[in-house]
């Protein structure tokens, strides 16, 4: 079982869900790996508003029993949720490549506290190599957390909001015991707050990644267009395009991710090769 968890401290400046959708999106075509997608909010919220558009959520709508959390959920309570059923109640993204487990249709989210999740981590992680999941933003998603086997750390391009971050949460006991990764979110390489002048400033000894702003990707976003629009642009050579920066540190994030978790196979002739970022 291996659990990723995309997380903000500040829900005001992290993006998770739209890193957690490109990292799984980027995942699924460079690697031999079978992922699912998840997150722990409402349905239709989160990443399912970037990935799922309305003709695809009514279609599984119709179906009997209804695919999602909430049945994931039933199932779990009931004493009968295993590994041989658990794939039964997520919609496929990219046939034996990529599932993704909708949110629930509750009043209120799951807690993050709730055994639930770690029996789920444990059951699902028997029939995908690597679970990705928006686990939002807060201390209060702190037990939700200790289930994964690293943390992306989504941090604004602020200076208060980044020494808050190293100078409280990344000394609590769960990040302390944690691998994490940092990245910047909507990054603006135009900004006097650059990448070498937040390391300087903050004295960080990793490596600290990031995703840049582009308006093209945000649409695609919100047309609920995110994966077709990425997965034709990380297909094709597109090194001369305004969204070639992007889809270069896209492609770094995801490596690195999987690189602290031990590496996977890569399939052949699927590699995309990005220029070097100078």
């Amino acid at each position: 079982m291996t659990t990723v968890m995309f997380w903000s401290p500040d829900g005001g400046h992290g993006r998770t869900a739209f890193h957690a959708a490109v990292t799984a999106i980027t995942a699924s075509v460079q690697y031999r790996l079978r992922l699912l997608l998840c997150h722990n909010q409402c349905r239709q919220h989160g990443i399912e508003a970037g990935v799922l558009s309305t003709d695809i959520l009514m279609n599984y709508a119709q179906k009997k029993p209804v695919p999602g959390i909430d049945r994931l959920r039933y199932l779990y309570k009931s004493g009968i949720l295993t590994r041989s059923n658990v794939s039964d109640y997520m919609i496929p993204l990219f046939r034996d490549r990529l599932d993704l487990l909708i949110g629930t249709d509750k009043e209120g989210d799951i807690q993050p506290n709730d055994p639930f999740w770690k029996f789920l981590f444990c059951t699902a992680g028997r029939d995908y190599d690597l679970i990705l999941m928006d686990a939002g933003s807060g201390i209060k998603q702190m037990p939700l957390l200790a289930e994964a086997d690293l943390v992306v750390v989504d941090l604004g391009q602020d200076i208060i909001h980044l020494k808050a971050f190293y100078d409280d949460y990344a000394n609590t006991e769960v990040m302390r015991s944690k691998l994490w990764i940092p990245v910047i979110s909507a990054y603006q390489p135009e900004s006097l707050l650059i990448h070498s002048n937040i390391i300087r400033q903050l004295g960080i000894q990793q490596n600290v990644y990031r995703l840049n702003y582009y308006q093209d990707f945000q649409d695609a976003w919100n047309t609920q267009k995110l994966i077709s629009f990425l997965r034709h642009r990380l297909i094709l050579d597109l090194s001369n395009t305004d969204s070639a920066e992007l889809l270069r540190q896209s492609f770094f994030l995801t490596a690195a991710i999987l690189e602290q978790l031990g590496g996977v196979s890569v399939i052949s002739g699927s590699v995309v090769k990005f220029p070097v970022s100078t």
